[in-house]
């Protein structure tokens, strides 16, 4: 496996990432998981801000987290709620200091109900002091769909976003709205921003180019790449270096 993906995305050894966003988070961080593991010795965490399924695999740590000696590998830390049985976030002021001990800390710093599109409010996405980038996912498969509440969560901040009306489809500018308006996906990011767009399967690859170029028109400077992750296949306008620098991850 390569860091294809990865260095599309302009990620560097050290770095605190905030995944936000719909349309394939988790599956996101496990794959710029899984490429920094590569690298012989990596550190890697994975811990949610707000909450995530529990993993199948990997390190899971539930206390005494700042005790915890990090090991090559993945591990992810959280607390456990007895009422959904998923892993939930662990202190901030934690947080800030047991990634000092990893290569690499990817955080799910979002919430979407497992629906394609989502409209923000003050309460998330949760993105902790410490974070470098703030990385946006979106699906390709996305655009197209009827703007209601069976396809968007939070749907009334969705439409006061995007100036769509409820059933309007939702086109590429109600998405870039969506992305880059103030109180849109980026509304409280921290460090650097990229976008990630995901699901470009088949026909919606020419959806995922147009996207990319919308965004980048309206003044978007941060890194774009899109895909597939269940077909795990990568294209971005940056050139990939022949040999991966460990040292620079």
């Amino acid at each position: 496996m390569s860091q294809v993906l990865t260095q599309y995305l302009g990620i560097k050894k050290g770095d605190v990432i905030a995944v936000v966003g719909s349309g394939g988070k988790t599956s996101l961080i496990e794959k710029l998981a899984n490429e920094r593991k590569e690298i012989n010795g990596s550190k890697i965490l994975i811990s949610p801000t707000t909450r995530i399924m529990m993993p199948e695999s990997g390190t899971v740590i539930l206390s005494d987290w700042q005790d915890y000696m990090p090991a090559a590998g993945i591990s992810y830390f959280g607390t456990i709620n007895g009422e959904d049985g998923k892993l939930h976030a662990i202190p901030q002021d934690v947080l800030r200091v047991v990634v000092q001990g990893f290569d690499l800390s990817l955080l799910e710093a979002d919430g979407s109900r497992n629906l394609p599109w989502k409209g923000w409010d003050y309460t998330d996405p949760v993105i902790p002091a410490g974070t470098t980038m703030t990385l946006g996912v979106i699906s390709a498969k996305g655009i197209g769909l009827s703007a209601t509440e069976e396809n968007v969560f939070r749907l009334r901040e969705f439409l006061e976003t995007t100036g769509l009306r409820e059933g309007d489809k939702i086109t590429i500018n109600a998405a870039v709205k969506s992305v880059l308006a103030r109180n849109g996906m980026f509304w409280n990011k921290k460090g650097r921003k990229a976008i990630f767009i995901n699901q470009a399967e088949g026909e919606y690859e020419e959806v995922a180019k147009d996207l990319r170029h919308a965004i980048r028109k309206v003044g978007f400077f941060g890194k774009i790449a899109y895909g597939s992750i269940n077909d795990d296949w990568y294209k971005s306008l940056c050139k990939i270096k022949r040999e991966m620098n460990p040292g620079s991850l």
